[in-house]
């Protein structure tokens, strides 16, 4: 990956094959897909990064498996597949929130920006994907208070409460207040 990001893709190519034969004779699901994921991006080659997040399958790695969707998503933005690219990008952005890999997001949301989108934080779910602003008026609902009360409690206009309780509401996948506090507990 270095001779790659050097601009010397002859030099990246060798050792990345190399990675993948050893990796493959090794037999490890992690090490290969790492493996494969280095060489899709020095060759940009959207096969073996795919392959680098489907060796996965079935295996307890979800960090690697955030690594290898946006190392899918950016092989496949700089190959012209815009669309397929988001939608893995925005996948690995998600499953990098949840496990709390922040290089890893922060990564996918860059190239998600590159391809003319945002972050979907509605792609994470549960309590995680709530902004800090969102966990503090959903508690308050939560607890009893108006909107009028939370508005005047976090110095908001009363819209934007109902606007933060609304996509608290989308984020937990429930329908109202009456669900809030427990879906806060999970």
């Amino acid at each position: 990956r270095c001779h790659a990001l050097l601009g010397d893709g002859a030099a990246a190519r060798s050792p990345a094959t190399e990675e993948v034969e050893l990796a493959r004779r090794w037999g490890s699901p992690r090490a290969l897909s790492t493996a494969l994921a280095a060489f899709g991006a020095v060759t940009a080659d959207p096969e073996a990064a795919f392959e680098a997040v489907t060796v996965l399958d079935g295996v307890d790695a979800e960090l690697h498996r955030a690594v290898a969707l946006v190392d899918l998503g950016a092989v496949e933005l700089e190959t012209g597949a815009a669309d397929r690219a988001r939608d893995h990008l925005q996948d690995g952005f998600a499953l990098a929130r949840m496990v709390g890999a922040r290089p890893v997001w922060l990564r996918a949301a860059r190239y998600i920006k590159r391809a003319g989108d945002r972050p979907d934080l509605g792609r994470i779910g549960g309590v995680t994907a709530l902004t800090a602003q969102e966990r503090a008026a959903a508690e308050r609902a939560a607890a009893g208070a108006t909107n009028r009360q939370i508005a005047d409690d976090m110095v908001l206009t009363q819209r934007t409460v109902e606007q933060y309780l609304t996509s608290v509401y989308r984020k937990l996948g429930i329908t109202g207040r009456p669900q809030l506090a427990a879906a806060l507990s999970c």
